[in-house]
């Protein structure tokens, strides 16, 4: 059976999509990740074919990549099409309509909400709560077509469980052969790490800027350091003080996980900008916990009982008992516990919120009878 990854806004070398789903599902099947990028790609890296449509350079321009992405998927003599967000189920829908393939929708986001984001349309606009049900219509129409559900959360999930179709969560947990690297690093107990592909104001990075900017008087060592990149305005504010703030920029997959491990606390202090960043559930969360660090994270519901459940970390914000000031302080303060957070949460993923578990899941998927052809 050959499976063609699609998608129409992720990276080739996105982590779920290639360096989790792709490389997992490689060990039974022929795969092919077909993804927009800014660099030509068409090899074989590790035992996945890699292709690459040309990005198109502005946004406004997107139909041009969803039509690069279906030329070339259209191209693939494959038997299932495994799709990652709407535009790439769409594309989806019609080659199972014209080639009789298989289908299987994997739900990253709260697309309903997500989408509206992402063009720009928040809910101050009058028609937003229309436009978001339209969305929320539109997807549930798609996913009619789709054979299987993929899931990252089970918030994300809920919204399919009456559609009648085999629902899979798949946690966006680490690959435990590049995160579990804790033993081997020296920790600084009072570095911050707050890491993202591309941090914005809506991850509170000003908000921990303004933490650290207090905390600096008290603990004049204390340093942010962002594990990836942040937008113009961001840097601006923390180009400013290098003594205290750092960005390593975008880092390979097992850097990062070292850069993370030899930090003293993770942050994860999301802002209730949309439906989707309330509920989601962030990759950072359980790399933090993989390297033993204990979390500073949004009192937000999916991230809520992840935090309660593994006691590895201080949720703040919203009703919880300490700000994002005061959950550092007491870290810093409390060595011990800090550390037993951080042990309690590399257990955790150890033991249950691993890739591992998660591959067992994905093969079940796909073993299911529906997409077996």
């Amino acid at each position: 059976m050959k499976i063609c990854m699609l998608t129409t806004v992720h990276p080739p070398f996105d982590t779920r999509i290639y360096y989790k789903e792709a490389v997992s599902l490689a060990k039974k099947y022929d795969v092919v990740v077909i993804a927009p990028s800014d660099e030509e790609i068409d090899r074989v890296v590790g035992d996945v074919e890699v292709k690459s449509v040309k990005k198109a350079k502005n946004k406004i321009f997107h139909l041009l990549t969803l039509w690069r992405i279906f030329l070339a998927g259209l191209k693939e003599e494959c038997d299932v099409y495994h799709c990652h967000e709407l535009g790439s189920l769409f594309l989806g829908v019609l080659f199972k309509l014209v080639k009789g393939t298989r289908l299987v929708y994997d739900v990253h986001e709260h697309w309903p909400s997500q989408f509206l984001e992402d063009i720009g349309i928040n809910d101050t606009n009058i028609f937003y709560n229309l436009l978001e049900r339209f969305v929320l219509e539109y997807e549930r129409f798609l996913s009619g077509f789709s054979d299987s559900i993929l899931a990252v959360s089970e918030s994300v999930a809920e919204r399919f469980r009456d559609s009648g179709k085999p629902l899979w969560v798949i946690l966006n947990v680490p690959v435990l052969q590049y995160s579990l690297c804790g033993d081997t690093c020296n920790k600084n107990p009072r570095e911050l790490i707050y890491m993202g592909g591309k941090l914005q104001a809506s991850h509170g990075v000003q908000e921990c800027y303004d933490a650290v900017t207090r905390l600096k008087t008290d603990y004049p060592d204390i340093r942010l350091t962002i594990v990836g990149k942040l937008d113009d305005r961001l840097s601006q504010v923390l180009r400013g003080d290098n003594s205290h703030f750092n960005v390593t920029g975008t880092l390979p997959y097992d850097k990062m996980y070292k850069r993370i491990c030899e930090g003293g606390i993770g942050l994860v202090f999301f802002q209730k900008v949309t439906y989707n960043m309330y509920v989601g559930l962030p990759n950072k969360l359980f790399d933090y916990m993989s390297c033993g660090l204990p979390v500073v994270a949004s009192d937000f519901p999916e991230i809520r009982r992840i935090v309660g459940d593994c006691k590895c970390g201080i949720l703040v914000g919203g009703n919880a008992r300490y700000d994002i000031y005061g959950a550092i302080h007491y870290l810093i303060e409390h060595p011990d516990r800090a550390r037993e957070m951080g042990e309690n949460g590399k257990k955790a993923v150890e033991e249950r919120y691993n890739w591992d578990r998660m591959e067992e899941m994905l093969f079940k998927a796909y073993s299911d009878s529906i997409l077996i052809i």
